[in-house]
């Protein structure tokens, strides 16, 4: 019930405040209350508890509500029951004498009534309504019981017999009979009472009266007569069932009052014994706390005076650093006055707020002219061939945000209207914060550079000369790198494998990377050595009996670790019965696993497949592969030497392109061919023929 949870409330509010003072006393460093003030404390909570809250009369109510409303609902179900039997009864008792559709229809209302009333009970007991919801349910029950008066009501006003008085008794006993009845169920709700009664009543008064002959208005009126007295007996039961809950509740209310009282008076005596307690440490607490203060002020000082030095000293620092800035920004103004390209520098709106000496001499703008003025005007630059203007480089960098270059064959256009042939390239000036502030301009005359292109036609000639002879040197070369390099990695295999003692993480992982590089490198060498020795035809063949099984074998343990690294799937599948090779096993497993190589660094997820079978007087090996794939315009390119599909700085996929074409040159060496088939997105599968018998070249 509401008034016995706020009295329990409210005594636990009370208790916890006598706790709640105690630990404030702690906390604050203070003497709290004596015996005395406990006991007056005490007094009020009493008075305090004996006094009824202004909500509590209103939260009663609610509760007697709440419990009238189930006791209506408690008592729903037998009622229902007892209108089926006696609508039922009614019904075989007037089958002759009235109008059998009428009192079917009848039935079949009485019925869908009284289940539609079961279906509202059942409702109200699974939702365990509260006890403000009491009205809205009682509400709903009124209208139920008024909705099953009126079905009565209407059985006595158009089912009534005319002429047939023992029916006519039967139906006024039975119509009486429910009304009557319904008093021990429907009074505790006097309005549901009511809405049944005269339901119920009213018509077969009505109908009596209309009727006539006296025996007709006898019935009427008694009927009436017999309706108050039921309305009357109903509001001395409704009566007595509200005191009785009345009393209930108080009962209960008295029963948790006193209850809650002496749980109170047993938190005060333990509180009491906890604040004598709690002042007895309080007092050990100043103490220990007065010296804890005094040491704390100590080291305050200190603090402090450290405090002071180290502001100072940052002082002092800031001063240098401010010196050593401004240094640094006359350091660049010289640097950039003196140094050797032409220098021009622009605000976020393209605004020039500084050029350099060169800049001054190109454009024929001073220092003390050019600046605030915009950078197509300063700087204006047109094509030399088409003679129409151009795109300045320093508007595309504001606007991108990126370096850019100026194309070939632009001039400049000086303010006195001479053309100079430039190179340039404008990068933005970020924050820190990583937003563009302006941008810079450096550009230097071309001349020079034009004559030296007809320069650089007349040396190539020399340059191919010259190339042969580079040939032989990369060859030198490359035997004389790899020795070390081999020392390199071997010394990197005895470190990793703990021959030297055992590792960090820190230091395998260092040592992975060099080993890694330094095979990429051995790797490179390697192949333009080899490069060298084919473009110089010195690279020898070594004929002899290979079997195609046991060569696949090799290349797989050999590649075992590149697929492991990469998490891709190898697969491997080869032929039975293969006839061997006469070939050179080992350029015909460098053939392999480039390709390998290659599928694997442009296979990000999926699986490498690796097949082998006869074809046309030879063996054809497919290396298959599930990764970007190659377009169509790319697929005679990337047997060239040093050309990639991608060929940009910014690549994704590093490699120096020479793979696929020592692949191409290995295969003609040997008399096969390699071929590819390729779709973008889809991946890649590269074919490589080898005849059984070597040609006769070799």
């Amino acid at each position: 019930m509401g008034m016995p949870r706020s009295d329990s409330g409210s005594e636990e509010r009370s208790g916890s405040d006598v706790g709640s003072n105690a630990r404030e006393g702690v906390s604050a460093k203070r003497v709290s209350p004596d015996v005395t003030s406990h006991a007056q404390t005490s007094a009020t909570a009493a008075r305090n508890l004996s006094s009824t809250p202004p909500f509590q009369s209103e939260q009663k109510v609610r509760d007697i509500a709440a419990e009238q409303t189930k006791l209506l609902y408690s008592q729903a179900g037998g009622g229902a029951v007892a209108t089926l039997v006696n609508v039922s009864i009614a019904l075989i008792v007037l089958r002759q004498v009235a109008a059998w559709g009428a009192l079917v229809s009848w039935w079949g209302l009485m019925v869908l009534v009284t289940l539609v009333r079961l279906v509202l009970v059942r409702r109200y007991w699974r939702a365990v309504p509260a006890s403000d919801q009491a009205a809205r349910w009682q509400r709903w029950f009124v209208w139920g019981a008024g909705c099953a008066g009126l079905g009565w009501g209407a059985a006595g006003f158009w089912l009534l017999p005319p002429g047939a008085s023992v029916h006519q008794f039967f139906l006024v006993f039975l119509l009486g009979g429910m009304a009557a009845g319904a008093v021990a169920v429907l009074a505790v709700v006097p309005s549901a009472y009511a809405a049944f009664a005269v339901a119920t009543l009213t018509p077969l008064s009505t109908r009596l009266l209309l009727q006539g002959g006296e025996t007709g208005v006898a019935m009427g009126v008694l009927s009436l007569i017999f309706l108050g007295f039921l309305l009357a007996v109903a509001l001395r039961v409704h009566s007595a069932i509200t005191e009785s809950l009345t009393l209930r509740l108080d009962n209960l209310d008295l029963v948790n009052t006193l209850s809650m009282s002496e749980q109170r008076t047993a938190s005060a005596n333990v509180a009491l014994r906890r604040e004598i307690e709690e002042r007895q440490q309080i007092e050990a607490e100043l103490r220990e706390a007065y010296a804890t203060l005094e040491q704390r002020v100590a080291e305050r000082t200190a603090e402090l005076a450290q405090a002071n030095t180290t502001l100072q000293r940052e002082v002092s620092q800031r001063a240098w650093a401010e010196a050593v800035l401004q240094q640094e920004r006359d350091l660049l103004q010289v640097t950039l006055a003196s140094i050797g390209d032409a220098v021009i520098v622009t605000d976020a709106a393209a605004t020039v707020t500084f050029l350099n000496p060169v800049a001054e001499r190109l454009t024929g703008w001073s220092a003390h002219e050019a600046p605030g003025r915009l950078i197509t005007e300063v700087f204006p630059i047109r094509n030399e061939q088409t003679r129409q203007e151009v795109d300045n480089p320093l508007m595309r960098v504001l606007r991108e945000g990126a370096v850019v270059g100026l194309a070939n064959h632009t001039v400049l256009v000086t303010r006195a209207g001479l053309e100079l042939p430039i190179a340039d390239s404008g990068a933005p000036i970020r924050g820190a914060d990583g937003q563009v502030y302006g941008a810079v301009l450096v550009f230097r005359d071309a001349s020079e550079s034009r004559r030296a292109e007809i320069a650089l036609t007349q040396a190539k000639e020399a340059a191919e000369a010259a190339d042969r002879v580079k040939g032989e040197f990369l060859a030198t070369m490359s035997h004389e790198l790899r020795t070390p390099l081999s020392v390199i990695l071997g010394y990197t295999d005895m470190l990793m494998d703990g021959a030297l003692g055992e590792l960090s993480p820190v230091q395998v992982d260092i040592l992975r990377r060099v080993d890694r590089n330094s095979r990429v490198l051995f790797e490179l060498i390697n192949m333009v050595l080899d490069l060298n020795r084919l473009q110089a035809g010195r690279l020898p063949v070594d004929v002899q009996e290979v079997q195609v099984a046991e060569l696949l074998a090799e290349i797989r343990t050999e590649t075992q670790g590149l697929y492991e690294q990469s998490g891709l799937t190898g697969r491997w599948r080869v032929e039975g019965n293969l006839l061997p090779l006469q070939t050179d096993s080992g350029k015909l497993k460098v053939v392999i696993k480039n390709l390998l190589s290659n599928a694997v660094k442009f296979t990000k997820a999926g699986a490498i497949t690796v097949a082998a079978y006869e074809q046309r007087e030879g063996v054809e090996f497919s290396v298959t592969d599930t990764g970007i794939g190659i377009p169509p315009e790319a697929q005679t390119a990337i047997f060239e030497p040093f050309q990639q599909v991608d060929s940009s700085d910014t690549r994704s996929y590093n490699g120096s392109g020479l793979g696929l074409h020592i692949v191409q040159r290995l295969l003609e060496l040997l008399g096969g061919r390699v071929t590819v088939e390729s779709e973008v997105g889809q991946g890649s599968t590269f074919r490589v023929w080898v005849p059984r018998e070597p040609p006769a070249s070799v």
